[in-house]
């Protein structure tokens, strides 16, 4: 699972970069000043990633049997 989350962050950075559709469309609405549009997608993308943590946390913690050690 761990292998997991790492991967979703670095697609998320690469595609934030320009490696997939996300960048480019982060950049130009960065050039027109649609900002709204900005933090929508920073939003989502942050949103998704810690989403994708949380879940895969849970699942690994049920899965090693540490459901109440954190409590």
């Amino acid at each position: 699972m761990k292998r997991y989350e790492s991967t979703v962050r670095g697609a998320a950075v690469m595609g934030f970069v320009g490696a997939a559709s996300i960048g480019p469309d982060f950049f130009e609405t960065v050039r027109k000043f649609y900002y709204t549009d900005v933090s929508a997608i920073l939003l989502l993308i942050v949103g998704t990633v810690m989403l994708i943590d949380f879940i895969t946390e849970r699942v690994r913690h049920r899965l090693l049997g540490l459901e109440g050690a954190g409590k």
